[in-house]
């Protein structure tokens, strides 16, 4: 071994004789078996909601109790009585009736238009249907103004300037080899513009071949696809969402549901403080 070895040797064990030699204190001792929580509430007076951007929490975010078991699930391994005070977190879908439930049978669901032959309508108790109500929809056949749209300015909080939403959607294509497409654009007969860049890049999703399943997209867990469902808002004159496309019309069929859309960019959260414990007898 040469001097230089030698010398890290040396190095490493006056580390572990001296490291040996001190007296390790746990930094946390007072913390432990202490609930810095135990006089908070989980009630939804004791959480403190916030976004980053400043916008109003309640348009984004729900935090309350609830006792339908059909929401929080089974409580199995929970104590007797605890489903009483079992409350919920929720990013609000900002589209009203995004699940077509209000929507009844041969139905236009509110907020949105047919333009040309194009068809969306509600439709329940048949194998096409993806959960309880849901739409039919059709696009097509190739004119350019045979689309469905609806008016983002009908969001819950009205679709803000200079902001990143984004959406999600079950469905199921009528055949195989349906495609299903989904557009952003300013939703004018006389112009129909693609505000997605580049422009004319949908959201498609080209059938294959086989039976139709339930999808949804973006798909979930496909690496990649975490970003093409954003679109961005800015001062234009109209913003319409399209079942179909803005400006190559394509054909497209099948069951939509659970029409999801919401902000990215808000962070929006809630806070619980700690409790009296913290300041009074242990210091942070």
């Amino acid at each position: 071994m040469g001097r230089a070895g030698c010398a890290a040797s040396l190095l490493v064990l006056f580390a572990i004789l001296v490291i040996s030699g001190c007296n390790y204190e746990d930094p946390f001792a007072e913390y432990r078996g202490v609930n810095l929580l135990a006089d908070r509430g989980l009630t939804a007076a004791s959480f403190t909601p916030t976004t980053a951007t400043g916008d109003n929490p309640a348009t984004y975010l729900n935090y309350d109790s609830t006792l339908a078991a059909n929401e929080y699930g089974a409580t199995t391994g929970l104590r007797d009585g605890a489903e009483s005070s079992i409350h919920r977190l929720e990013n609000l879908n900002l589209m009203a009736d995004g699940d077509f439930e209000l929507t009844g049978d041969g139905a236009l669901p509110a907020g949105w238009t047919e333009r040309g032959s194009a068809m969306l309508r509600g439709t329940s108790g048949t194998a096409g249907d993806i959960v309880g109500q849901s739409v039919e929809f059709a696009t097509g056949p190739g004119a350019t103004d045979d689309y469905i749209i609806y008016d983002l300015t009908g969001l819950a909080d009205g679709f803000v300037s200079n902001a990143t939403y984004f959406f999600q959607v079950d469905f199921i294509r009528e055949s195989g080899t349906t495609d299903v497409a989904f557009d952003y654009g300013n939703g004018s007969d006389a112009s129909n513009e693609s505000y997605l860049s580049p422009p004319g890049t949908a959201w498609l999703s080209e059938g294959s071949g086989g039976t139709p399943v339930v999808e949804t997209m973006p798909t979930p867990g496909v690496a990649g696809l975490d970003i093409v469902n954003t679109f961005w808002s800015s001062s234009r004159p109209s913003d319409y969402f399209y079942v179909g496309t803005a400006i190559t019309n394509r054909i497209c069929s099948g069951v939509l549901d659970n029409l999801r859309v919401g902000r990215v960019d808000t962070e929006a959260a809630v806070s619980l403080e700690l409790g009296d414990a913290v300041g009074d007898q242990l210091p942070l």
